[in-house]
């Protein structure tokens, strides 16, 4: 646990005690290359709010016993939206200015988002820590490799916490029902192309049904295909 909170210090810049501060450590990443860029942070939250915002997807399951269930599990999927469609506080604001320049100047999002293609944060944060926990997994530093999970994933959080200062209902719609676009057309793909049965998925991950004839050695070879 002390190594944990030694490396979450140093990612975030906060006290060993004070690495709980999701908003805090996020200020920290995010302050600094906004102001590099020219531009200033609001104090307070001032984005959209009033609309409902889901959570992560959880699918309807098929209740029952099953062998050879296959679990498919995306590698940080929150993240990773972040990264392919530029959702960013100042790629927001951006690409809003640009709404009428059209796709190839703008990302769709969710509740009217706009994302500027040109210029974000955010995603070049992300691709930094997703690099850096890379290296900390081949090193072997699992404190490290943690502490740097936990901060990706609360690059999301934060961005749905009315303490934030970035918060835009926008921003997080456009994460969590991305999310659940990809979950549900990744069920549809599977029984489509494969004819297996997806019983159940929740937030990032889906549940493969393979069948109860198989044995073990035939599930444990159909994983990988």
């Amino acid at each position: 646990m002390i190594d944990y909170l030694t490396e979450r210090t140093r990612l975030t810049g906060l006290a060993l005690d004070k690495v709980g501060g999701s908003s805090q450590a996020f200020d920290n990443l995010y302050l600094p290359t906004l102001h590099r860029a020219g531009f200033v942070a609001p104090e307070y939250a001032s984005g959209q709010t009033g609309d409902h915002v889901p959570g992560g997807h959880v699918m309807e399951s098929v209740p029952g016993l099953y062998r050879n269930v296959l679990v498919l599990d995306f590698k940080s999927l929150y993240p990773s939206i972040i990264r392919t469609f530029q959702i960013d506080p100042l790629g927001l604001t951006l690409g809003l200015r640009q709404q009428d320049a059209g796709e190839n100047h703008t990302v769709p999002g969710f509740l009217g988002a706009l994302f500027s293609r040109d210029q974000a944060i955010l995603p070049g944060i992300i691709e930094h820590l997703w690099q850096a926990r890379d290296q900390a997994k081949q090193d072997g530093n699992a404190a490290l490799s943690q502490a740097i999970k936990i901060q990706m994933n609360a690059c999301y959080g934060v961005l749905g916490s009315d303490v934030c200062r970035f918060y835009d209902q926008r921003l997080s719609a456009s994460i969590t029902m991305r999310g659940h676009e990809i979950l549900t057309e990744t069920a549809v793909q599977i029984e489509a192309e494969f004819g297996f049965k997806v019983i159940y998925g929740d937030t990032d991950s889906v549940f493969v049904w393979l069948g109860n004839d198989l044995s073990v050695q035939q599930a444990d070879a159909q994983g990988p295909n």
